[in-house]
């Protein structure tokens, strides 16, 4: 059976946002925009807080907090080699952003030389996972801003006539960028290092490396740092 023209036309897709947009009091988003959901969407029924944020992260350990800026390279590094744990088995960005296998050296000092800020995000998102973390919204802030900054030097690049206005809008953004990502590092580390779970071990892609004494911080925890179905590392 088919259903009338009318009951056709009055679900199209043309009339469904039309109506949505002449009711501004009742938009449904997920309907302007159905193939488009927030990136970090899966953190949010997560059942653990971060025990600092990244606004925050900056007073909590201030002594790795200014490792990181002055040399992020080698904070990403080993981040990561904490989280291989000897592994020999290397995916870019943990396998979040690219799936492809490559030699861990000299793979890993470029990723956290030529793409720091994807390495960095990668080793948080990790730690999210394994240890059942929800997003902060302060961080979210933080982390756009940062985009939205990087996006519009490369616009005024682009556009911009005074090449002097230009330098010191990109010094600005690099140094916020930079700044965002220290604050990230150290709110991961801070977290392994503080969290009763994990007692200053962190978290690897090897399952025998996982620790007796580490147990979930709440009921709703997934315990020994299972990941979810879902998004299970490879």
């Amino acid at each position: 059976h088919t259903l009338p023209a009318r009951v056709l036309a009055a679900q199209s897709p043309q009339r469904v946002l039309k109506r949505t947009l002449q009711n501004p009091r009742k938009k449904n988003f997920s309907v302007l925009h159905p193939a488009m959901p927030h990136p970090l969407q899966q953190f949010a029924n997560y059942p653990n807080k971060w025990r600092t944020s990244m606004l925050c992260a900056c007073c909590s350990d201030p002594i790795y907090c200014c490792y990181a800026c002055v040399c992020a390279p080698c904070a990403a590094y080993q981040q990561r080699e904490e989280i291989l744990a000897g592994s020999t088995e290397y995916r870019c960005c943990l396998g979040i952003f690219c799936e492809s296998k490559c030699p861990k050296i000299p793979c890993l000092c470029l990723e956290v030389c030529c793409c720091l800020g994807f390495a960095a995000s990668a080793n948080r998102i990790f730690i999210m996972e394994r240890m059942q973390l929800r997003q902060d919204s302060c961080d979210v802030c933080l982390i756009c801003c940062s985009n939205v900054l990087q996006i519009l030097g490369c616009l005024m690049a682009c556009l911009c006539c005074d090449e002097g206005w230009f330098r010191i809008f990109q010094l600005m953004a690099d140094l916020f960028t930079c700044s965002v990502i220290a604050c990230m590092q150290t709110q991961t580390a801070y977290e392994v290092r503080t969290n009763p779970r994990t007692k200053g071990v962190w978290p690897t892609l090897i399952p025998q490396r996982r620790k007796a004494h580490m147990k979930p911080l709440t009921a709703k925890a997934e315990p020994e740092y299972a990941l979810p179905a879902s998004k299970s590392m490879r």
